[in-house]
């Protein structure tokens, strides 16, 4: 019973999922933002959805690197063009990826079995909160 208990929660995370750019259901919240936590496998993944319910960060962290067609949403066309034009990503080492466009900042780093991520729609970055408070 335990067994389908812990399975219902996880596919109920993953599926709660919100892709960057979502609108989410709002709460009243007196922070500039919140974040919800789900588990995908081994990997952990924040949202960060600020006052209006727009999910403007995701975060990620575990063995291995989660869908990211799934979680850039409609902006995964955008991120996957600009990944291939070598001029936008501004800091490239062997494990640490930065990319920043006209919408998104994208990071990506770790080591083997603990990746880490994170992805910024910088029109809904909410007024007065710092890009490095995002984790």
């Amino acid at each position: 019973m335990k067994k389908y208990i812990l399975l219902i929660t996880l596919l109920y995370n993953i599926s709660a999922l919100a892709s960057l750019g979502q609108v989410k259901p709002i709460q009243k919240i007196t922070s500039p933002y919140r974040v919800e936590t789900s588990l995908d496998g081994n990997v952990t993944i924040k949202e960060y959805i600020d006052q209006a319910g727009n999910v403007f960060a995701i975060s990620w962290a575990g063995t291995h690197p989660p869908d990211l067609n799934k979680l850039l949403g409609s902006f995964k066309e955008e991120a996957q063009k600009e990944m291939k034009n070598q001029n936008n990503i501004i800091t490239r080492r062997s494990r640490y990826n930065r990319l920043e466009t006209t919408n998104l900042i994208m990071e990506r780093f770790g080591s083997m079995r603990n990746i880490r991520g994170k992805v910024i729609l910088k029109k809904y970055l909410p007024p007065g909160v710092n890009q490095n408070e995002i984790d």
